[in-house]
């Protein structure tokens, strides 16, 4: 085989430190260079499997480039080395992730005036819930008064 430019050495016959005589063959095991895929837009958890299977090592950072431990679900908007940039076996490749959007809150059954059911909610405002309640029912009291409090009281207020 003829020399290959730019693939890494993984192995060799006879190991490193062996005594051999002056003009002696060494065999080479060689691994050609991996090209990185564009994985901008991929689940973190698509992006992670590929590279990693490709001999790969992993950072993670968030948009403002502060590093972060790996995220399963996160978006990967963000990539380096860049696509196209050829890497060798146990190169760093950092993901830049995106968390996932927070999902819109369900809205009130059709003709209901109340999410958490007390009845001491008012009319559904308009814009989502006011508070989610601490059993993890959404209320949608007009007034903070009794809100939620047939449901073990308000975890967290939204208006």
């Amino acid at each position: 085989m003829s020399s290959q430019q730019g693939w890494s050495v993984v192995g060799q016959n006879p190991p490193a430190g062996s005594s051999v005589p002056p003009g002696s063959w060494v065999q080479l095991v060689l691994s050609p260079p991996i090209v990185t895929a564009n994985h901008v837009g991929e689940s973190s958890d698509q992006a992670i499997a590929e590279l990693t299977q490709q001999g790969l090592l992993l950072s993670f950072a968030d948009p403002s480039g502060q590093a972060i431990p790996s995220q399963q679900g996160w978006s990967v908007v963000g990539q380096n080395p860049p696509a196209g940039t050829s890497v060798r076996s146990g190169s760093w490749v950092q993901l830049i992730l995106k968390p996932p959007a927070p999902p819109a809150p369900p809205a009130p059954p059709a003709g209901s005036s109340s999410g958490s059911g007390s009845g001491s909610e008012q009319a559904v405002p308009p814009g989502g819930p006011t508070a989610k309640c601490n059993d993890g029912t959404l209320s949608y009291s007009a007034h903070h008064q009794g809100t939620c409090s047939h449901h073990g009281g308000v975890a967290v207020w939204y208006k």
